[in-house]
């Protein structure tokens, strides 16, 4: 296939892929045989199947899974030193539920305060597991978040985003010094690429809005060797000047493309003020267009405001998006690595 074959994200792709090394390749190659593989499909088969119906089936499984969340922040702590001890803040957690941040917050600073976001489990989302020691210092507030009005402030909007709940007022009243955005779509749904979008933009509206200027944005995200995450550690980049942190913590997920970005010293200057602010209508526009009635999916070329493609294959960025996207490879093909090798010994035995 010709480039000129090629969509821009494989164009993107294959120019990462380039540059990346030999232990990218050596990732690319293992997804490759586990996209062909029945072995690898029923193990991960297994995994969603276990994570569709722990909330209901299993409380001790659930409690497991909220402890071991507790346990994905305190690795991302201990790598990038996120969180204070010594003094109080206040943090604002999009997807808190089951509480696993949360918890880890509280139990390493007595001084910290929460407000926290989380779909109602009637609706599908995680019970709230947080223990009473901890609890009265969280805010929790129950609502469907792609349902709340961030819609951009133009009159010609008004009256289609009135049918939408307004963000609650113990969010929308202040600014908090860190956000934490790890809500995703609950596993008990179909996949739908709108459901996964809104809800990624919801929490980027959000966090843009309500991080006080110098403060600290915590997001996941997945595969950054893909054209729109690339533009989203990009943007991050320039809100922040540079001081963003990729990480992939081993406690869960391991063989996954998740990871989470740290964004440090958000709006700190006056020129990643000014980006912040341009990127914030950007972004409340796109998730208007993805949110109103007649809603669309995310196209190429909608996250053109950050970067187009051909600055994101500049020399400079590229070497930038792979810096940052080391880290997440190298983590997820030592899992993958020691997957292959179970599988490969779970078929000798079966075998003899």
């Amino acid at each position: 296939m010709s480039s000129h074959d090629k969509s821009p994200l494989e164009i993107f792709y294959d120019q990462i892929r380039a540059i990346a090394g030999e232990e990218y390749d050596s990732l690319c190659r293992l997804k490759i045989k586990g996209k062909k593989s029945q072995d690898y499909e029923d193990h991960f088969q297994q995994q969603r199947h276990t994570a569709e119906t722990a909330q209901d089936s299993d409380p001790n499984l659930c409690y497991t899974w909220y402890i071991k969340t507790s346990y994905i922040l305190q690795e991302v702590d201990n790598e990038l030193d996120v969180f204070p001890k010594g003094r109080g803040f206040h943090f604002l957690e999009l997807g808190c539920s089951p509480g696993g941040f949360a918890r880890y917050i509280f139990w390493t600073n007595w001084l910290a305060r929460g407000t926290g976001i989380s779909l109602p489990p009637r609706q599908g989302g995680h019970r709230n597991l947080i223990e009473g020691k901890y609890r009265r210092r969280l805010t929790l507030v129950e609502a469907d978040m792609t349902m709340l009005n961030l819609a951009p402030d133009e009159p010609s909007l008004l009256r289609d985003s009135l049918a939408m709940q307004h963000v609650p007022s113990c969010i929308s009243s202040r600014q908090f010094e860190f956000v934490i955005c790890d809500a995703h779509p609950v596993p008990t749904c179909v996949f739908s690429p709108l459901v996964y979008q809104r809800l990624l933009l919801s929490q980027l509206v959000m966090a843009f809005e309500r991080v006080e200027l110098g403060g600290t944005i915590v997001i996941r995200l997945t595969h950054p060797e893909r054209l729109y995450t690339a533009q989203y550690m990009y943007m991050f980049d320039r809100v922040s000047d540079g001081q963003v942190f990729a990480t992939k913590p081993e406690t869960m997920h391991g063989t996954r493309g998740s990871f989470y970005l740290v964004a440090k010293n958000v709006g700190g200057t006056k020129e990643s003020r000014r980006y912040l602010e341009m990127y914030l209508e950007e972004l409340r526009r796109l998730w208007w267009e993805i949110s109103k009635e007649d809603a669309r999916v995310l196209m190429y070329g909608d996250m053109n405001f950050v970067a187009s493609l051909e600055t994101m294959i500049r020399p400079e960025v590229l070497a930038r998006i792979v810096e940052l996207g080391r880290p997440v490879w190298s983590v997820q093909l030592k899992h993958l690595e020691r997957l292959d090798a179970r599988l490969a010994q779970r078929a000798r035995l079966a075998e003899e």
